[in-house]
């Protein structure tokens, strides 16, 4: 018993462990029955003999598996597959560990990595997970006090680790009962820290480097707050943020940090200053245009949302927000600068933002953006009141006049493009009606062309913007969001039409929360139409246009079941009616399975029967006679000779019985030889006493029917 509670007590703790790390979608609690109850079957099955437990196991797998092949999978309870799958696994790792030490001290020198690892770099970990991993390098650690330690006695260290055990239990019990912290240390800043100073050493490296050419010349893909046109992009990726929104958008979503108004040496800079609230002032203006379009069912298409950010990998002083954001920020003191938000005093990691999401697949939008004028001050005082904002003086007709020609002046800078990139221009543009369809067929045209992230160093003849749009529009024709953005919003400027340069994020976000990490770094452009705000566009190849694609916002998300694997789940009344046969053939599987194991250990038994001498076979059939009296209530009692075994048993049993025992006693202690005849007789006293077993059983369940 001693065993069994020894390994019970390393294999909890790592089956445990090993279920909650993945985090399967299951109830906690059906969780941790589950995986305890596997245990104890897997060790209870070890501790049988091995047929007994092939047999057990065996029919236990043909059983799922029948049942998985004729119903299908039921994907929402393959954590109970996966959580035996494990509790098998942990049981030939405790196995070894308890064959080899060292073994075992690999294992609690592992786990004690990843505590110090998961601490770090902030992990998810569970607090069962956490005091699971205690308990077992408790318990490691008091094995290892036993061997090392000197005694006299009773010197077995499994033993005395099952002594201590209730011990260990009730500090476990007591730590749970502490209030852990809900989120790990923040070490994010000092993580990316080192990550940043490797990565300025590598790009260091590869400038001393004299062997190295220009066109190897290579960056890392991340945010940044400088905008240069770069070369080849290295792909490192680590956790940056977690995000969490009421946004279902499997195309993607983006997240602003900074914008860029001016290009030169072919470098984007920032020279807009301005402490106007640019985003609020394009919020509304896109609320009172489609107020004009559809007053009613305004939220069809602009939909109130939030997105909470949390930074775990970065520290920036932009916040990252998408575009038609609210003015407030839970928690957290902000300033304007040129359309960004900044934080005013002291960075923070955590932060809510509310927006509006626009709907883009509206019908006719073409038209409505191209006849909208700027917003009137009575527009002005309906948007204010469709969405809640309250400060009135601080939104004013004045400001947002204010506002529309900062956007003029900055943002509308004139681009003077080379005369075979205008003949492009007229081209692609020839019968565009309005500036929003010249920015689609723009988009459309960029994003026909090749993304990669390897396009190579610029050449040195490429000096302005004339030069840049020439080398990417005629000649190379592939780069990334970097290229391809900047070429939007100069050939936007070409016609005209305000734009800026945006660098942030974007990710798909499908089930509510998302993990967003260094590789999802974007830059793209945003374009402004009078009298509708600000719109974001996406001429990067195979990214998703912004300006086709419905958002998903208005509607919530199918289940995961549909989204992954396309199975239906509305079932029809008849569906429900389970067919018996896909319930009873497994069943009948199962117990055929059991019957072909019997039948083949019985045809071995006699096989290996028939192999024997005369000598064996009469200790066999002895062996088994003696487990038939025992159970019978008749065993043999310690320091009884076969003898007086006999004399007691002999009124209870017929002769043969005791005869049987006498010549087994003649054979083992007077070298008597065995013959045929004697084998007989053990025969016939083993079929007497599977006779008797029978009755014994017969009557007991007769017992308990008169009872019932």
């Amino acid at each position: 018993m001693s065993d069994f509670i020894y390994d019970l007590l390393h294999i909890v703790p790592l089956s445990l462990i090993g279920v909650l790390i993945p985090d399967f979608s299951a109830p906690e609690a059906h969780l941790y029955v589950c995986t305890i109850l596997c245990d104890l079957l897997c060790l209870v099955c070890h501790y049988q003999k091995p047929k007994i437990h092939m047999m057990i196991l065996g029919s236990l797998l043909v059983l799922a598996g029948s049942f998985c092949i004729l119903n299908g999978i039921p994907y929402q309870h393959a954590w109970m597959a996966q959580t035996l799958i494990i509790c098998l696994l942990c049981l030939i790792i405790e196995k070894i560990s308890k064959r080899y030490r060292a073994f075992r001290s690999a294992t609690a020198l592992l786990m004690a990595a990843f505590i110090i690892v998961a601490a770090v770099f902030g992990m998810p970990l569970k607090k069962t997970a956490f005091l699971m991993v205690f308990l077992y390098l408790l318990t490691a650690f008091a094995e290892a006090i036993q061997l090392f330690w000197k005694k006299q006695g009773d010197t077995a260290a499994e033993r005395h680790v099952v002594y201590i055990a209730p011990f260990l239990l009730v500090i476990i019990l007591i730590m749970f009962g502490i209030r852990f912290p809900e989120k790990p240390c923040d070490w994010s800043f000092a993580i990316n820290a080192v990550r940043q100073i490797g990565f300025r050493l590598e790009s260091i490296g590869d400038r001393l480097d004299a062997g190295k050419s220009e066109k190897e010349e290579s960056f890392y893909i991340g945010f940044s707050d400088d905008a240069i046109l770069r070369g080849n992009l290295n792909i490192v990726s680590y956790k940056v943020i977690d995000a969490f929104s009421d946004v279902y958008d499997v195309a993607g979503m983006n997240i602003g940090g900074k914008t860029f108004d001016r290009f030169e040496d072919l470098e984007w800079k920032k020279s807009d200053d301005s402490d106007l609230d640019y985003r609020t002032y394009d919020l509304l203006e896109t609320m009172a245009a489609l107020m004009e379009y559809d007053k009613e069912n305004t939220v069809d298409y602009f939909r109130n949302a939030f997105v909470n950010v949390e930074c775990v990998g970065i520290r920036s002083e932009h916040l990252f927000m998408p575009l038609k954001s609210l003015p407030y920020i839970d928690r957290v003191p902000t300033l304007q600068k040129g359309g960004d938000v900044l934080f005013e005093d002291r960075i923070s990691s955590t932060y809510k933002v509310r927006f509006y999401r626009l709907k883009r697949d509206i019908p006719d939008i073409g038209t409505l953006i191209a006849g909208r004028k700027a917003m009137n001050a009575e527009e002005l005082e309906a948007a204010l009141d469709k969405t809640g904002i309250e400060d009135r003086e601080a939104y004013t007709i004045e400001g947002y006049d204010a506002y529309r020609r900062k956007i003029e002046e900055i943002y509308a800078e004139p681009v003077n493009v080379s005369d075979r990139t205008r003949e492009l221009l007229d081209a692609l543009l020839k019968g565009a009606e309005s500036d929003y369809e010249k920015l689609f067929r723009i988009e459309e045209y960029l994003s026909s062309m090749e993304y990669d992230l390897k396009p190579g160093k610029l050449p040195k003849d490429i000096e302005t913007a004339a030069d840049f749009l020439d080398y990417q529009l005629f000649e190379r024709k592939k780069g990334y969001c970097v290229h391809y953005a900047t070429a939007f919003v100069l050939l936007a400027r070409a016609e005209g039409i305000p734009a800026r340069y945006v660098q942030g994020y974007r990710f798909p976000i499908n089930t509510g929360s998302a993990e967003i990490r260094s590789d999802n770094a974007h830059a793209w452009p945003e374009a402004y139409l009078e009298g509708f705000g600000w719109l974001e566009f996406e001429p990067t190849p195979n990214t998703g246009s912004n300006n086709t694609a419905s958002d998903g916002s208005q509607t919530q998300p199918q289940s995961d079941l549909q989204q992954d694997t396309g199975i239906k789940t509305d079932v029809t009344e008849e569906e429900k009616k389970s067919d018996p046969i896909k319930v009873y053939l497994p069943l009948l599987a199962a117990v055929s399975f059991l019957v072909v194991c019997v039948l083949i250990d019985r045809y071995i038994r006699k096989y290996r029967f028939s192999r024997m001498d005369e000598q064996e076979k009469m200790r066999l059939l002895f062996r088994r006679n003696l487990k038939m009296l025992k159970w019978l209530g008749c065993g043999m009692e310690k320091d009884e000779t076969l003898s007086e075994f006999a004399q007691r048993i002999k009124e209870d049993f017929p002769a043969d019985i005791g005869e049987s025992i006498a010549v087994y006693e003649e054979a083992i202690y007077g070298r008597r030889k065995v013959n045929e005849a004697d084998l007989a007789l053990f025969t016939k006293a083993g079929e007497i006493l599977r006779g008797r077993c029978l009755d014994l059983v017969l009557s007991k369940l007769k017992k308990k029917h008169r009872k019932s």
